[in-house]
């Protein structure tokens, strides 16, 4: 199976958008940046998640293969996710744990993101609380748990799985918006929210999964033909693909509205521009892709999951303690994201792939004679 190096890459790109966008407001320093909607990295991450499983699993025929799935899946997210629930419990004081009105809640809270369920619940406390951004590592497990479903037989049966997909994501945007389940409200944090569905609930952003996998149809489809354009024309497409992400992003605008619905549309609607996005690049035929293939990019791109999931917990460290910094406010930006960088590089060098590998080989031992974890 062909490496896709610079769909690694691009993966650093979408999580350095995502810490812009959680760290931006904290320092004067970040003001030139575009007023853009730097989150939508998320939905790049889901969009390439359905793409990459797509075009690595092919079927599940083989003996121990749908086992195999799993064990890779869980030794890709668990280690690292548990290791920072730890990391966030002992770094920060206690009350800072979880929202304040969630006494009684604490063990429900702790359970739910220890075993990766909390954004399947749309309540604001589940699904924010303790390292917030694993949410979307959870939205994450719900579509690695269905996925064998969907790529069964899927070259010939993507038509109506996909449209059962929109339905049911449709389906609960509208019953959300008509029963009229209003914004996050930090005052009834056990309350279910327009954002816990719009944009955080599993059952709404498999639809940017879905589009990834067929992403992958169409690459399988198109890398069997020789495409027509040189280095020219692709670099062309490249560019256009990334215009096309922009563009989304201004017509969208950043209010996320009232109802699910609106968060939604503001929130979701560039996962068809990911989709161009991913599948141009795909191809490696244009001088961005070619360039982002270095590789102290891919190691960044690997080191991405990691980044993401550290950042904050890095960020609100920096921020409790800010009075200990007198250094000007460009020099504290610096030092955070090259702290950023170094931890997310360590993270993923001492924790994140190690117990990955030491997970797989474990779980080979007994039965997998034949069946190597991909």
């Amino acid at each position: 199976m062909k490496k896709l190096d610079n769909l690694t890459a691009l993966r650093f790109f979408a999580a350095a958008s995502i810490v812009i966008e959680h760290s931006r407001a904290g320092f004067r320093s970040m003001d030139w940046i575009p007023h853009f909607h730097y989150d939508f990295g998320v939905s790049f991450f889901f969009v390439l998640s359905g793409f990459i499983l797509c075009y690595t699993y092919r079927d599940f025929d083989k003996a121990g293969s749908l086992r195999n799935f799993y064990v890779a899946r869980i030794a890709r997210i668990w280690p690292l996710h548990l290791f920072m629930i730890g990391a966030f419990l002992v770094l920060l004081p206690a009350a800072q744990w979880f929202n304040p009105g969630t006494e009684g809640d604490h063990a429900a809270l702790l359970l739910t993101n220890v075993f990766l369920i909390q954004s399947w619940i749309p309540i604001f406390a589940f699904y924010f609380g303790l390292n917030a951004v694993s949410w979307s590592i959870s939205t994450e497990a719900f579509f690695y748990l269905v996925f064998p479903v969907l790529r069964h037989r899927w070259t010939r049966t993507w038509h109506w799985k996909t449209l059962s997909i929109l339905i049911v994501a449709f389906g609960v945007l509208a019953i959300a918006t008509e029963r009229g389940i209003a914004p996050i409200d930090v005052q009834k944090p056990m309350a279910f929210s327009a954002e816990g569905i719009g944009y955080i609930s599993p059952f709404v952003r498999i639809v940017e999964f879905v589009l990834g996998m067929l992403a992958a149809n169409a690459y399988d489809a198109l890398r069997k033909r020789k495409l027509p354009g040189g280095l020219i024309e692709w670099t062309a497409m490249e560019i256009g693909a990334v215009a096309l992400v922009i563009l989304i992003n201004q017509w969208t605008g950043h209010d996320p509205g009232p109802s699910a619905w609106t968060v939604f549309t503001v929130e979701c609607t560039a996962a068809p521009a990911f989709l161009v996005v991913v599948l141009v690049f795909a191809f490696n035929k244009g001088m961005i892709s070619r360039a982002i293939s270095l590789r102290p990019l891919v190691i960044l791109g690997e080191a991405s999951f990691a980044l993401y999931l550290s950042h904050q917990l890095l960020y609100r460290l920096f921020d409790g303690h800010r009075s200990m910094f007198t250094a000007p406010d460009i020099v504290l930006c610096a030092g955070y994201w090259m702290a950023a960088l170094i931890v997310s590089l360590a993270l993923w060098s001492l924790i994140e792939t190690p117990a990955r590998d030491r997970i797989r080989k474990i779980a080979s031992r007994p039965s997998s004679a034949g069946a190597a974890i991909n």
